[in-house]
């Protein structure tokens, strides 16, 4: 069981710095990423869909 659980700390580890080493551009486009599944973005994108999206897509988010 020791030898597992250092394994899966071991390679957290490793993932966390290789992460941690990319080019800042890339760091802001993932936060951009991680930010479309906040509420802001699950309940803006379907509104303006609702408000100024075609008929047939105003359907599919009033359901």
């Amino acid at each position: 069981m020791k030898r597992t659980m250092d394994w899966i700390v071991k390679s957290d580890e490793i993932i966390f710095y290789l992460l941690n080493k990319q080019p800042l551009f890339l760091i802001q486009i993932f936060r951009w990423v991680t930010h479309l599944g906040g509420a802001l973005c699950s309940i803006g994108i379907p509104l303006f869909v609702w408000l100024f999206g075609p008929l047939e897509l105003r359907e599919v988010v009033r359901t």
